[in-house]
């Protein structure tokens, strides 16, 4: 499949030629600027490779490793993200898988605003089709496939090579420097063996999923000490889901669901002066439970706000912890 990338601002062209040339990977990714880069992809069904791999180059050995070091960055801000939410990544289960492909290596990134002389020529990936053709940057495409390169053909052109496969006959017309040169050829492709990749373990969510609702548990817990370093201070709780509870209590087992927890503050030290005649008042916090996770509630003192006396806005009832805890 094609990508099409517009340059929006042509002064950033310069900066972007070297990654444009580079790889056509990074040609597909930079949605922002407003270029062409030409690669038509068609699937190819049941292939299955029968013969040994052969020993891999050194530079290849390093885009794998580089691509193990990416899965696992990318996983480590997934895990980040659920945590955020509650849910426990030994329940995450995420698998794809592509078939074999092949990708025409055309290699051209076009300019499309400035159509006074055709499509000019930003940048031509190395090794690509176009590179063997002896195109080069600052050259211009007049016409495809007999079809001259205006603003009215443009969106046409770019159906052409949008649809272009391996094996397709291209013309085109091209001028470089003083000389008009058409040039004839044949698309040519890169094989893109069929890969898979599965995360988690399905049986372990399937387990997670066939657990009745009722039979699930989640944990709210004022037990451990938060980091006064961080400004989070302990707390204890007088009421969930509008029902007193014992203020004594530390730990609470909750149904997965959102609950309403008040809650009382406990700043301690020399952050905040206080007064016997003043009245604390308890603070509302809504906590979204998911099963066999353990939520740690405390007070985040505020110490702009420490002179707020009156409707204590000098802390804030906060959840400043979240790990996997099994229901029992």
């Amino acid at each position: 499949m094609n990508s099409i990338n517009f340059l929006k601002h042509m002064r950033e062209k310069r900066r972007y030629m070297n990654l444009l040339s580079s790889s056509l990977k990074m040609i597909k990714r930079a949605f922002n600027v407003m270029w062409l880069s030409i690669a038509c992809v068609i699937c190819i069904n049941n292939v299955h490779a029968t013969q040994a791999t052969p020993e891999l180059t050194e530079e290849s050995k390093q885009l794998l490793q580089q691509l193990q070091t990416q899965i696992k960055v990318t996983l480590l801000s997934v895990s980040k993200q659920e945590q955020k939410v509650g849910r426990k990544m030994s329940h995450f289960h995420y698998q794809v898988k592509m078939p074999a492909m092949q990708e025409a290596n055309i290699g051209l990134s076009l300019d499309l605003e400035d159509l006074n002389n055709g499509f000019t020529v930003v940048a031509v990936a190395k090794g690509s089709l176009a590179d063997k053709l002896n195109i080069k940057a600052r050259d211009s495409i007049l016409s495809v496939n007999g079809k001259a390169v205006n603003i009215k053909s443009k969106n046409q052109i770019i159906q052409i090579f949008q649809k272009l496969v391996p094996g397709d006959v291209l013309d085109l017309v091209v001028m470089q420097g003083q000389e008009k040169n058409t040039i004839r050829t044949t698309v040519v492709g890169r094989q893109i063996p069929e890969y898979s990749l599965t995360v988690g373990d399905k049986n372990a969510v399937t387990q997670a999923k066939s657990t009745p609702m009722q039979e699930q548990c989640g944990v709210v817990t004022v037990k451990t000490v938060p980091p006064s370093i961080r400004d989070i201070y302990a707390a204890y709780i007088m009421n969930i889901d509008g029902r007193g509870v014992d203020t004594k209590r530390t730990n609470f087992k909750l149904s997965p669901g959102k609950h309403t927890i008040r809650v009382h503050e406990l700043i301690s030290g020399g952050s905040l002066s206080r007064h016997r005649s003043n009245m604390q008042i308890a603070k509302t916090l809504e906590v979204h439970i998911e099963p066999n996770m353990k939520y740690y509630l405390g007070a985040r003192f505020v110490r702009e706000k420490r002179s707020s006396r009156l409707k204590e806005e000098f802390w804030q009832p906060v959840i400043w912890k979240i790990s996997e805890q099994e229901c029992q």
